[in-house]
């Protein structure tokens, strides 16, 4: 008989075939981590891996998991860049262990006795003299770059890119960096930048936002001497004010107002400095003489919202404003009667939801803020509590336009508030005369009308909607003259679903 013939997978399954050598872990660091971690760090990695192999050294775990912390110590590198790579690393660590595991076993007798090899005694002098830092284990891998304030571009002379991410990708290309690099050199300055956010401000999915990131992007100028504001004037408008500042004792309305006017390091400012500063933003700019004054004073004098009150049961405040003899902003047939011992009645201005409508606010914020969900309904993203308060303040300005009295100051729509329901929203007519309504209040459209249209179409969205999952609000609809016809309604209620595409 022949020798028998080992099939391919056979052979492939072997030990042999499967052993762990240095050429591999080179591979596999080429292949699943290069495009995860700089060249500089994989390298390091590399080579605390290979010690581990040759050297039969376990990795560090913790658990099942390999611990992060301590392989990123001994390899040298920043261990919230290593901690992005955690997925890829775990396997080759495993095949590490499995490696070391597998090795044959030897008996004492068999054993042979390690060379030594022998060095020369220090000296008295020698060992006086020596640094302390000397006498602990250098650390595996090629010693890191060392960071330089201003590193020397590899060009002097380029084209300027007009987007953010081409600019930043081409000087950080310019100065011989990567992104993990520039990453360091700008946390070392004493401003965290994360690698990762880093990276996709120069893949462009994401752009300086907070005043922290805002601040790493002037280190970013000031390291490649760059003209001062030349990479901000590339961001794009996000038509917000920038993130960060501490305002929690301020009443949320207030703080978005004030949020535009603060210095970008007001809250690494003294106690006593910030608030001569919010004295001056509130008397000289809020209550002073200016344009935006003079705007945000005519329109806190033709009041026009329906007001709700919050998950907590505490109604929103609203501030007393007088109106003005020829102003009725409610229609004359539903507006409540005045309170002289209520400090929050603002008579013909501000009116209360009615309890229905209330209620179906209320269901809404439950929907969009709760950890989880009623059984049988589905959501798409959750409201937290800054950006609840400003859904409820929306729609209370949206229904009160509607309320409003088409022939006060407001120029409403005139609509009884027994006839206000989110099932309105259902409507094209209904959104067509609110934007109309708005732009010839204003004058043109602003980033608030586009944050309310997301907020409708996602209330719409199949599946996830709310509207769309509560067919039982049809039952609130009642004809509006000019918004909503009876053939509206009834198509709505036949077919709930199709009326909400």
């Amino acid at each position: 008989m022949g020798t028998p013939v080992q099939q391919p997978n056979e052979a492939f399954m072997s030990a042999s075939a499967y052993r762990l050598t240095s050429q591999r872990i080179d591979l596999y660091c080429k292949v699943r981590l290069a495009d995860l971690l700089p060249q500089d760090d994989l390298d390091r990695l590399r080579d605390y891996l290979d010690d581990c192999l040759t050297r039969n050294l376990f990795p560090p775990y913790r658990g099942r998991a390999i611990d992060i912390g301590l392989i990123a110590d001994a390899a040298g590198i920043e261990p919230h860049v290593l901690a992005s790579a955690r997925a890829q690393i775990q396997p080759i660590c495993d095949a590490i262990c499995r490696a070391l595991a597998d090795q044959p076993l030897t008996s004492p007798a068999s054993k042979q006795e390690p060379r030594r090899r022998t060095r020369p005694a220090p000296s008295a002098a020698t060992t006086a003299d020596r640094e302390p830092s000397s006498a602990l284990r250098a650390k595996p891998g090629p010693k890191p770059r060392p960071i330089e304030e201003h590193p020397e571009p590899l060009w002097t002379e380029w084209e300027d890119r007009d987007d953010f991410a081409s600019a930043l990708a081409l000087h950080i290309t310019r100065h011989g960096e990567t992104v993990g690099r520039l990453a360091r050199a700008i946390t070392a300055t004493g401003v965290f930048l994360d690698r990762i956010t880093l990276d996709k401000w120069v893949k462009g999915t994401s752009s300086p936002s907070s005043l922290t990131s805002l601040q790493a992007l002037d280190q970013i100028e000031h390291r490649y001497r760059l003209p001062a504001g030349s990479l901000r004037a590339k961001l794009p408008r996000s038509g917000r004010a920038a993130r960060g500042n501490v305002l929690d004792d301020i009443p949320r309305p207030e703080r978005r107002r004030l949020a535009w006017h603060l210095p970008e390091d007001f809250s690494r400012k003294p106690i006593v400095e910030q608030e001569e500063i919010l004295t001056w933003v509130r008397t000289t700019i809020i209550s002073g003489t200016t344009d935006y004054r003079r705007y945000q004073a005519a329109a806190q004098r033709q009041r026009f919202a329906v007001r709700f009150t919050g998950l907590d049961g505490a109604r929103r405040r609203t501030k007393r404003a007088a109106a003005s003899p020829n102003s009725s902003p409610l229609h004359p047939r539903f507006a409540p009667a005045a309170n002289a011992n209520d400090e929050d009645t603002e008579p013909g201005m501000v009116v209360d939801a009615p309890a229905r409508l209330q209620r179906e606010m209320t269901d809404l914020l439950r929907f969009k803020t709760a950890t989880l969900t009623a059984f049988g309904l589905r959501r798409s993203g959750v409201w937290n509590p800054e950006t609840a308060s400003q859904k409820v303040e929306h729609f209370g300005l949206m229904f009160g336009a509607f309320a409003a009295s088409p022939a006060g100051e407001i120029r409403g729509h005139g609509v009884e508030l027994s006839a206000l329901t989110f099932a309105m929203l259902l409507f094209p007519r209904v959104w067509d005369w609110y934007l109309q309504w708005r732009e010839e209040r204003r004058g043109f459209y602003t980033r608030w009308e586009l944050d309310l249209l997301a907020v409708g179409l996602s209330l719409l969205q199949k599946e996830t909607g709310w509207i769309r999952q509560m067919p039982r609000l049809g039952d609130h609809l009642v004809p509006i003259s000019g918004l909503v016809t009876e053939d509206d309604i009834a198509v709505a209620r036949a077919d709930w679903n199709g009326a909400s595409t």
